[in-house]
């Protein structure tokens, strides 16, 4: 298997592990939650005909973009996905939002890369759940792609200049 292509998850969903279930007629099911703070609900029909728990292993509910909901083994849910706290993603898609309508291009890209990063850090820092690894993780992805794209850039600018090449515009 491991001639196929490799692949890493990038997407985002919303889950609760399971504490326990109760599957009705209509396919449907009553979920309570293990997480605190999460009230006992109902899935739609038909979710209990995807339902493959066990008592030693009731497993993860797991609701895609789509709104498509699925069951997940909790071992393979929590090796794939880790928690995100929203008010940090917010702060850092902010961040970058802000950085971008600035220029990547622009040679101080590079530290208002750094800073960004180096402030959402602090913030998940002092968060209490695992936000912080998690950031330090997508960040040090994000910092590496975005250094790319700016090599790339620079490597354009300085092309075009040493070949008699009008800059392209930024359009």
């Amino acid at each position: 298997m491991s001639d196929l292509p490799l692949y890493k998850c990038h997407k985002q969903v919303r889950a609760v592990h399971i504490a326990g279930v109760e599957i009705h007629k209509d396919g449907s099911a009553t979920i309570a939650p293990r997480e605190q703070g999460i009230e006992p609900f109902k899935t739609d029909a038909g979710w209990g005909e995807r339902f493959k728990g066990s008592e030693e292993d009731p497993g993860v509910y797991v609701v895609y973009d789509d709104g498509y909901a699925s069951w997940s083994p909790t071992d393979k849910f929590d090796a794939g996905y880790a928690g995100i706290d929203e008010h940090l993603s917010d702060m850092v898609c902010g961040e970058l939002m802000s950085m971008n309508a600035i220029g990547f291009g622009k040679p101080d890209a590079g530290y208002m890369l750094e800073s960004a990063i180096s402030s959402t850090a602090d913030a998940a820092a002092d968060s209490e759940d695992r936000t912080a690894l998690i950031l330090d993780d997508h960040l040090k992805s994000l910092c590496e792609m975005q250094r790319n794209h700016i090599h790339d850039l620079l490597q354009n600018d300085y092309y075009r200049a040493t070949h008699d090449m009008a800059p392209e515009s930024a359009d």
